[in-house]
């Protein structure tokens, strides 16, 4: 009887101190999911996109939507790449939709701007082209704010790009003239 009593005292003296309890794991998901990025962008250049796909949605669920918007909307962006890849153009746009929330509350003007751009193209692979027009738009005014020449130049050439699909190549060409301008400066 005494062996019982010693076992609970034991008991509950460890669970006063704390040992025995789970204690959630503090993962440093910033750095994890920048991590998740870097190696699905080497098997997204492989052609591996369902494994790329795999390591963009973990970085999706890693990174915190309203601490790190920046880093969430670039692996929505990439995951989005993926299933486009593959074919899933509607899935994309589902998970472009679902991550509208944060990029309304996102001031970083570099992501901001390739995040439209890339709805722009998932609207345009769908050919709904006056949906793809607004994003561009969009895309393009982001790309001035962010004042980085290399994002204005992708985002003018894919307007440009659309505009040619569309048979309006007067304005495709003052696009990719805009574009090629861009790209120097």
């Amino acid at each position: 009887m005494t062996r019982i009593i010693s076992y609970i005292i034991l008991l509950a003296l460890l669970a006063g101190s704390g040992c025995g309890q789970i204690k959630p794991v503090k993962y440093n998901s910033p750095e994890q999911a920048a991590k998740l990025l870097e190696q699905g962008a080497a098997l997204a250049e492989k052609g591996d996109f369902g494994g790329a796909g795999d390591l963009f949605d973990k970085a999706v669920r890693l990174a915190d939507q309203k601490s790190e918007s920046s880093l969430y909307l670039q692996a929505c962006i990439r995951l989005a790449e993926c299933y486009k890849a593959m074919g899933y153009h509607t899935r994309a746009l589902t998970l472009f939709k679902e991550a509208l929330p944060i990029f309304e509350q996102s001031t970083d003007s570099y992501t901001n701007a390739l995040f439209l751009s890339a709805v722009a193209d998932i609207y345009f692979t769908l050919g709904r082209t006056e949906e793809m027009g607004g994003y561009m738009f969009e895309a393009i005014n982001e790309a001035r704010r962010a004042g980085n020449p290399h994002v204005l130049s992708s985002v003018l050439n894919d307007l440009g790009n659309g505009l040619a699909w569309t048979g309006d190549f007067e304005n495709a060409l003052a696009a990719h003239t805009n574009d090629s301008r861009g790209s120097t400066q």
